[in-house]
């Protein structure tokens, strides 16, 4: 699943960090507590623990593998730099069947 689909579906819980395909989620009430100094948002704990972890690219199976085979590269989708309309119409060819189903969110974070 994806982490925003669990973070919905765990109200009273914040994301810790991301650790490659594991995420630590922390009762609202604990985060201050255990969080440490440092503030980043949801979209950079992604950043850092997945999608710049260096298996994600080694990684022998999952999505990002049959896109790679594809010549498709989904560093697009966390690239700042291009419009979010440009993003999502990329995240559309990648994920057709997600699109269909409407499973998935895109919106900007701050």
């Amino acid at each position: 699943g994806s982490l925003s689909e669990f973070m919905r579906v765990s109200p009273g819980y914040r994301l810790l960090h991301v650790e490659y395909v594991n995420a630590v989620l922390v009762r609202e009430d604990l985060y201050a507590e255990v969080a440490g100094p440092t503030r980043l948002s949801d979209e950079e704990k992604w950043r850092l623990g997945y999608f710049c972890h260096p298996f994600r690219t080694l990684s022998t199976w999952g999505e990002d593998r049959y896109h790679r085979k594809q010549g498709r590269e989904a560093s697009l989708l966390a690239d700042r730099a291009v419009p979010l309309r440009e993003r999502r119409l990329f995240a559309l060819q990648l994920f057709p069947g997600q699109a269909e189903r409407q499973r998935y969110e895109i919106r900007e974070v701050d």
